[in-house]
């Protein structure tokens, strides 16, 4: 919904919300970055409430990967996985172990990646 110019001067007061300030004053409050040695590239992972929305809700359906892309940034990634694009040598459980690292010492639980671990190829019956 947008305002119009007419609606604006009717508002006796507009309230701007200073969100670098308020972006300071969390990550102070928030705390310092979880640092994690993962194949011998040390990480500078934030703290969970400096991720955004979409990087939450990647970790809780267990998409490690884009959950990594997110938080960890393009640079980290890189060095990690190496100069190209394709990340066919970062296996799942270095990103679980990753992540564990980084849920336990935050407090929150991980959630279930796709693909790890092997799944019953049984139906059952009704």
């Amino acid at each position: 919904m947008t305002v119009s110019d007419q609606e604006l001067t009717e508002v006796e007061e507009i309230l701007d919300v200073d969100l670098d300030a308020k972006e300071a004053q969390l990550r102070e409050a928030a705390g310092k970055d979880t640092v994690v040695k993962l194949r011998g590239v040390v990480l500078h992972v934030p703290p969970t409430k400096l991720w955004g929305a979409k990087a939450l809700k990647v970790a809780s359906e267990g998409d490690l990967l884009t959950w990594a892309e997110m938080v960890l940034g393009e640079d980290q990634v890189k060095e990690l996985t190496g100069e190209g694009d394709d990340y066919e040598d970062l296996y799942l459980y270095e990103l679980e172990s990753l992540f564990e690292a980084v849920a336990n010492k935050n407090g929150m639980a991980a959630g279930k990646s796709t693909g790890s671990g092997p799944r019953s190829k049984k139906r059952r019956k009704r």
